[in-house]
């Protein structure tokens, strides 16, 4: 347990930094419902950013001190197969990006901060960026047929093909195509943040498994999944708005 000199110096350092970041984030906070999903978007990157780089020392413990300022969007896939898996494909690269394409360290990490006042977790270590309503009917695509296609195709927007993208273009990451797609079902896209420097590669083969993806805990490098909303729910991962 840390002592109470820890927890008054780490709240003095956290009012610091937020009177500093504050008044920016309040005038996009408030007015956040306004703003259409590519400038929500742009605004949880920035978020991000700034919680990356606002750590504190507190004690043996480094706390992320600037809030989480992202909202969950709501997507519609039309089309025919093809399209709805280029469509998801994009969203789970979008989800990458906006989460540092693997460069940040335990982003969403809060055990420390849980730690030092003692209170218990509220939510997983993962945020679902996206909800994708499949807005067809006729749909059946597998899971193995989703990550075959990020495999075989090129990034809309990068001179690489999706899965590279996710491995290889910033920090080493994986991505996780969880269950089938069906016509008129609800899905999520989910971060799921990296929490160990555990360098056993058995967490891998536990993630490509049917065992429960979202409970590893040795979690070497960050992820994509895309997955049911059941699943999603019963993992407790943040969704989120801002309004």
């Amino acid at each position: 347990m840390v002592s109470k000199k820890a927890q008054l110096k780490f709240l003095a350092g956290l009012i610091i930094a937020l009177v500093g970041a504050g008044v920016i984030f309040s005038v996009f906070f408030f007015d956040s419902q306004e703003k259409d999903d590519k400038e929500a978007e742009l605004f949880c990157m920035s978020s991000l950013k700034l919680r990356a780089n606002l750590v504190l020392q507190v004690g043996d413990a480094k706390i992320t001190s600037a809030p989480l300022l992202c909202k969950t969007l709501d997507k519609k896939v039309t089309g025919e197969e093809e399209d709805i898996k280029e469509q998801l494909a994009y969203l789970m690269a979008r989800c990458w990006k906006i989460f540092g394409e693997g460069t940040y360290e335990e982003i969403l990490e809060a055990d420390n901060l849980r730690n030092l006042f003692n209170i218990a977790q509220a939510g997983n270590d993962c945020f679902m960026c996206y909800s994708a309503q499949i807005d067809e009917s006729d749909i059946d695509i597998s899971k193995n047929e989703m990550f075959r296609y990020l495999v075989e195709n090129e990034h809309r927007n990068m001179n690489t093909n999706y899965i590279d993208y996710f491995q290889d273009y910033g920090g080493p990451g994986n991505v996780v195509i969880n269950d089938d797609i069906k016509g008129d079902h609800l899905y999520g896209v989910v971060f799921l943040s990296k929490n160990s420097d555990d360098k056993n590669l058995q967490w891998l083969a536990d993630l490509a498994s049917d065992e429960d993806i979202y409970g590893i805990s040795n979690r070497a490098t960050s992820s994509i999944i895309f997955d049911n909303i059941n699943n999603i729910g019963k993992a407790n991962c943040l969704v989120k708005d801002l309004g």
